[in-house]
């Protein structure tokens, strides 16, 4: 009779054991050269490779900069300026409107009244006006005039 428990219970526990192997210490310096001898080719690599660096920098920073600004230009663009629409719109706009036309009737309202006020302040008006505390006057009494 077949039992599907013993073909099952042989992977429960995992292999019987784990073989680490260790590797020689310090072998990553068997394979290095002494840094101070260059050969050829390697001089040559590294005068090509200054302009290339620099030029390579150069690329990147133009395409991280360009790719920086469409992000900024499309968040400004999809999410800032509709944003800013929308609060305008629902908040700021409807007080204003009704500060201006309080402003308006209030300002309409008040225009009797300060015609009124011109009128009875205008004797009084003239009466400073006439005062003089200064008087100034320019003659030139030389012959010739400049």
């Amino acid at each position: 009779m077949f039992d599907g428990k013993q073909i099952f219970d042989t992977y429960d526990d995992g292999p019987d054991r784990i073989e680490v192997y260790h590797f020689e210490p310090a072998g990553e310096y068997l394979c290095a050269r002494d840094a101070t001898r260059l050969t050829h080719v390697e001089r040559a690599a590294r005068r090509v490779a200054r302009p290339a660096r620099a030029l390579l920098a150069e690329c990147v920073l133009v395409a991280v900069r360009s790719a920086v600004t469409g992000v900024v230009q499309t968040v400004s663009d999809q999410l800032l300026k509709p944003g800013l629409a929308l609060a305008f719109n629902a908040l700021l706009q409807p007080p204003l409107v009704l500060a201006a036309q309080m402003a308006a009737a209030l300002r309409a309202a008040l225009r009797p009244v300060a015609l009124a006020a011109g009128d009875a302040l205008e004797p009084l008006a003239r009466l400073l006006a006439a005062l003089r505390l200064v008087h100034v006057e320019r003659r030139c009494t030389c012959a010739q005039h400049v």
